[in-house]
């Protein structure tokens, strides 16, 4: 009996060893999600995902160094991680590790010196119907709608996956997830601008019927870095811009988010600026520029100013800018009643060479209204966008 005792504690101990190890196996080597590896290894080979790749395997690793058990923790294999996950990830670690500290803030603020380099040294030849562009950090405008150096090439790498080499992601009517609009102020612009972005940013929510939500977070060098690595949110600058007014790029559906207004309106309120960028923000285009255009209104060429030709080009259903060698198409607008009141709509005599003259005129013989407040057809536009 004793010996058969025995034998059962030496067979538990050696199972409970077999136990451990089998335990610490599984800690050692977590389980690699098959359809999530394949993401990973689509978005390594692309430019700029995998630029973004090796930024992020920077941050999870220094967040996971930072806890006390550390040894102790199973860090995923990153190689088998897409963007998204490894930001969620990312998101998750800094949430359980709390309050940050100064070297933390050192530790992504020089990430963002990093990342700004080499968005610097990113050389963008962009080909529109025949012609090229040189784009510049700022981004460029093309038929009317503003890209960002890193959202073209975004869009690259969205077109190059796509399953024909051309239909990839449009820039047009990109809505934002479930409404949720996060953005940042940067560079901190005075109080008084705040206060005027956020009471407009409120217009547009009661105007969406509460579907959209500005949310606003913080400038940190977190955050910075989070959107260089392709988080999706909204980045809110006070520049100088050569025509004086603003400029946004459109939707939310892609990462680098942008709206620029002009430093003189630091001081001095424009509620029509602010309204038909914080437009351009959630989604919306030009009225002017729908591609049926032509049968409402007459735009008089020989009287707008060169730097602001493009803003009146028509927005096709289906036009293609070519980033290298990767065809990207813009436009898709959708049809509907043409709306003259529409925010969205430029003025009689916008970018006008003899402010006396118009640059556009309606087809029927009516006054074009200077229109500063949301029309019938913006409320409709948006509530349909987002519902």
């Amino acid at each position: 009996m004793r010996k058969q005792l025995k034998n059962l504690c030496i067979f538990v101990v050696v199972l409970a060893f077999v136990l451990v190890g089998c335990t610490e196996k599984m800690l050692q080597e977590p389980t690699i999600n098959k359809t999530e590896q394949a993401i990973a290894e689509q978005e390594q080979s692309l430019p700029l995902s995998s630029w973004r790749h090796g930024y992020l395997d920077k941050a999870v690793t220094y967040e996971y160094a930072q806890f006390a058990d550390a040894s102790k923790r199973t860090v995923p294999v990153l190689s088998s991680m897409s963007i998204a996950s490894k930001l969620d990830l990312l998101e998750s670690l800094q949430q359980e590790k709390g309050k940050r500290n100064t070297a933390d803030d050192a530790f992504y603020e020089d990430l963002v010196q990093q990342m700004e380099q080499d968005v610097e040294q990113m050389h963008i030849t962009l080909i529109v119907e025949g012609e090229e562009y040189n784009v510049t950090e700022d981004g460029i405008e093309v038929g009317g709608e503003f890209f960002s150096k890193l959202g073209l090439l975004e869009m690259a790498d969205q077109a190059s996956v796509s399953n024909d080499g051309k239909r990839g992601v449009t820039a047009s009517l990109g809505k934002w997830k479930k409404g949720d609009v996060r953005y940042r102020f940067a560079d901190n612009p005075s109080s008084d601008f705040k206060q005027r972005t956020r009471r407009y940013m409120t217009e547009w929510e009661g105007v969406a019927n509460k579907n959209v939500r500005f949310t606003e977070i913080k400038n940190s060098a977190l955050n910075r870095f989070r959107w260089y690595a392709g988080d999706i949110h909204l980045k809110i600058e006070v520049k100088s811009l050569s025509h004086g007014g603003g400029s946004a790029t459109v939707g939310g559906s892609l990462p680098y988010r942008f709206m620029q207004i002009d430093n003189h309106w630091l001081r001095n309120d424009n509620p029509r600026i602010f309204r038909h960028e914080l437009g351009h923000v959630l989604g919306l285009h030009h009225e002017h520029q729908r591609h049926d255009r032509d049968d409402f209104i007459t735009i008089h060429w020989d009287n707008i100013q060169q730097e602001g030709r493009s803003q009146f080009a028509k927005n096709f259903k289906l036009f293609y800018m070519q980033v290298g060698s990767v065809n990207v198409p813009i436009g898709n607008r959708t049809d509907g009643t043409y709306d003259y009141l529409s925010i969205m709509h430029y003025f009689p005599d916008a970018f006008a060479i003899d402010d006396t003259i118009p640059t556009i005129t309606r087809k029927d013989g009516g006054v074009l209204e200077r229109n500063v407040i949301f029309s019938h057809g913006d409320t409709l536009t948006i509530r349909n966008l987002y519902y």
